[in-house]
């Protein structure tokens, strides 16, 4: 009798400490000043400033193909850009007691560092150009049409069917 009676002290100090345990995460923020872990946009870049600077360098250079005049360009993207953190994964393995079946949970935090907690970045990889659009004055016939095109393609790696030039005249 007294081993069951150990045993419910025992469950009701861990029942209890566990509740202790809970509250005092939900009130050790405000205790600490108020202050929380600032929050990162970890998945976005500014697309617009990539696609606004990648224009420029293209209009820089078909303003330097003779006879091309007063070049517009316009990029469309694929993806966005998109960044990689350092990630810190944990693998929990459970089976049953008769080994029939097991339970595997994956779980993936991003590793921050310092005293403001940044995350660590390994890589940034750049939004992918689905197509771009050019129009220039003075293009006088296919030839510098296709130069423009060719230019425009091998510039950014791009098939040639996804470049469209066109005379502004």
């Amino acid at each position: 009798m007294s081993l069951t009676k150990n045993f419910k002290l025992m469950a009701g100090l861990g029942l209890g400490a566990g509740v202790l345990l809970i509250i005092l995460s939900f009130i050790s923020p405000g205790l600490s000043g108020g202050s929380k872990m600032p929050e990162y946009n970890l998945s976005r870049i500014d697309s617009d400033a990539f696609i606004k600077a990648q224009e420029k360098k293209i209009m820089e250079i078909l303003s330097r193909i003779d006879g091309v005049s007063d070049p517009y360009v316009m990029l469309t993207l694929d993806t966005s850009s998109e960044h990689v953190y350092a990630l810190k994964r944990s693998i929990k393995e459970s089976s049953s007691r008769s080994g029939e079946s097991s339970q595997r949970e994956v779980s993936e935090d991003i590793i921050f560092y310092g005293d403001d907690r940044k995350p660590i970045l390994i890589k940034e990889i750049e939004p992918k150009i689905k197509g771009v659009a050019v129009i220039c004055r003075g293009i006088s016939g296919p030839e510098i049409q296709l130069k423009i095109i060719n230019l425009v393609s091998t510039v950014l790696n791009l098939p040639t069917n996804r470049v469209y030039v066109i005379s502004a005249d």
